[in-house]
């Protein structure tokens, strides 16, 4: 539980030093939960971009490097599934 807690932590923490406009965990949490009841799969290059605060597709997510992105993506994708 405690392994849990702690990457909900660094995503928490991930998100508030995205943008402005990213998400907060509380608003992902709940944007999840309506892509999973969704009855049609909406794949995550569709969604993520509107996570960091992207109105429309981008070709590069903004974080610092692409280390820093992998961490990031997989952080949001580890909460998604």
């Amino acid at each position: 539980m405690a392994r849990h807690d702690h990457r909900l932590h660094e995503l928490d923490q991930a998100l508030v030093a995205l943008n402005e406009g990213a998400m907060l965990l509380s608003e992902f949490d709940g944007f999840v939960a309506g892509l999973l009841v969704c009855p049609d799969l909406i794949p995550p290059s569709e969604w993520l971009p509107l996570v960091w605060g992207e109105e429309e597709e981008q070709e590069e997510p903004p974080f610092s490097s692409p280390a820093h992105d992998d961490a990031i993506i997989a952080l949001m994708m580890a909460h998604y599934t």
